[in-house]
């Protein structure tokens, strides 16, 4: 599925709210290859692409960004369970379709910034792996950054319809630690909001349990309507939504298809250079990866979840 990649202009508003340049950031791509080069431990199939998003997504901060590089490799040892098995053309993947519609939207919001759409299709779990559907986010991630480098932001718009118990109680604290620690610490996400609408108890109380995982910026940053998707035309322009909620876009339905091809497609790097991982045992002593927390791997389920 193409992306409306940001225009020239917005290129120029992008670099100038962070302090550089096009040569500037051109400049900053060499210098980390070359500081790839020097990581032993380190996979060297980044892409310029890849780096310069990195980059951007650290706010120009170099520093960032090798933490950030360094843990988006050292994630797939640390928790192989999402990194692993990620071939799009198993019927686990094709499943999790059926369960559970996502999608970037193509076009970018005035200001440069890529919103991703999520909801459920079905009310109850059948078909709803959420590792699975851990994995094919995560994949769809990987893939637009191997093309986007230039955005503005992220914004995540969560549809909680069809959100039930049942889903909720698939959720364990250990993977909701992972995913925030994902978003938060390896790819490269510049959060600017999280919209939840037709939101639930439920999903009050999922929100509710996630907070302490998540830095009190990005929670701050959360919104959550008890009405329908006709609250997003409060923050984003028609013609940019799916025409399945109110908007002139392509239907979420379609867009999520879209790219399931797309993911079929990058089959080949998925079980490719998208496996590549850290190799601990030549990483350089005092070389510590970024904030990768002992306790990632809690067990715990939901059972003490809160609905009252």
């Amino acid at each position: 599925m193409a992306l409306h990649l940001a225009t020239e202009e917005q290129q120029k508003q992008i670099l100038a709210e962070l302090k550089t340049t096009h040569e500037q950031l051109n400049r900053d791509v060499i210098y980390l290859k070359r500081w790839l080069k020097l990581q032993p431990h380190l996979p060297q199939c980044t892409t310029d692409t890849n780096i310069a998003a990195f980059i951007l997504g650290s706010k120009n901060n170099l520093e960032l960004a090798k933490k950030k590089i360094d843990s988006y490799y050292t994630v797939r040892t640390t928790i192989p369970e999402l990194f692993t098995k990620r071939d799009p053309q198993d019927n686990a993947f094709k499943e999790s379709a059926e369960s559970l519609l996502v999608a970037p939207l193509p076009k970018l919001t005035p200001d440069g910034c890529r919103v991703t759409m999520a909801g459920f299709r079905i009310p109850g779990p059948n078909k709803y792996d959420v590792i699975t559907l851990v994995k094919r986010i995560l994949s769809i991630a990987d893939i637009r950054f191997q093309q986007e480098v230039f955005t503005n932001g992220d914004y995540l718009i969560i549809d909680g319809n069809r959100f039930s118990l049942a889903h909720a109680l698939c959720l364990t604290p250990s993977l909701v630690r992972q995913v925030v620690f994902c978003s938060q610490e390896v790819y490269p996400l510049r959060i600017k909001g999280i919209i939840y609408f037709n939101v639930s108890y439920i999903v009050n109380a999922v929100v509710k349990f996630a907070k302490p995982f998540l830095r009190s910026k990005h929670f701050d940053r959360m919104t959550l309507y008890s009405e329908d998707h006709h609250v997003l035309l409060n923050h984003f322009p028609k013609e940019m939504l799916p025409r399945d909620y109110g908007g002139e876009e392509t239907p979420l339905i379609e867009l999520s298809s879209l790219w399931m091809k797309r993911l079929e497609a990058e089959r080949g790097w998925l079980l490719g250079d998208g496996m590549q991982k850290v190799d601990e045992e030549k990483r350089p002593k005092g070389n510590k990866t970024n904030k990768v927390v002992d306790d990632l791997k809690t067990s715990d389920g939901l059972q003490n979840l809160n609905l009252d």
